[in-house]
């Protein structure tokens, strides 16, 4: 109760909100109180004032799974797929006319090595997150992978 307040003066409420005992997300709670105002001779003002109050909890240490360094070896296992097939690609065309590469098709084995390189590139486009690029750019890279990866496979 406020005895000390003028008419007219407003007066400034503060709320300490506590989530200790809160789950995480999002709380909702109704906040209620009265307001008299008795000190005119012929008003008198009584008045329920109710509100919304949101609280969002946050997790305490909140792992963002942010791939760090790990980007690195995303990298190399990229190079190392990409290396060993184009290496195999180059090594059919030299062999392409040898008995045993014409047994094994050598178109096909050309596909395969192209579809393995086309997969490895996933690695590339899950290397960009929050951290190392905008979220646009994270954003076109998760909706790549799928694609790399299916038609990669398909090839």
């Amino acid at each position: 109760r406020c005895h000390w307040a003028k008419s007219g003066a407003s007066i400034e409420i503060k709320f300490v909100l506590k989530s200790d005992n809160l789950a995480v997300g999002t709380s909702v709670s109704t906040v209620s109180f009265r307001v008299v105002d008795d000190g005119y001779p012929d008003c008198f003002y009584d008045h329920y004032t109710t509100f919304d109050a949101v609280l969002k909890v946050n997790p305490v240490g909140i792992d963002e799974n942010l791939i760090g360094k790990w980007v690195i070896a995303g990298y190399s296992m990229f190079a190392i797929v990409f290396l060993t097939a184009g290496g195999l690609i180059v090594w059919t065309g030299r062999n392409w006319h040898s008995r045993v590469v014409r047994c094994s098709q050598p178109k096909f084995l050309v596909m395969l090595c192209a579809g393995t390189i086309m997969m490895s590139m996933a690695f590339i486009t899950l290397s960009f997150d929050d951290e190392n690029s905008s979220q646009e750019t994270a954003d076109q890279a998760c909706m790549a992978t799928p694609w790399l990866l299916s038609m990669g496979f398909i090839i």
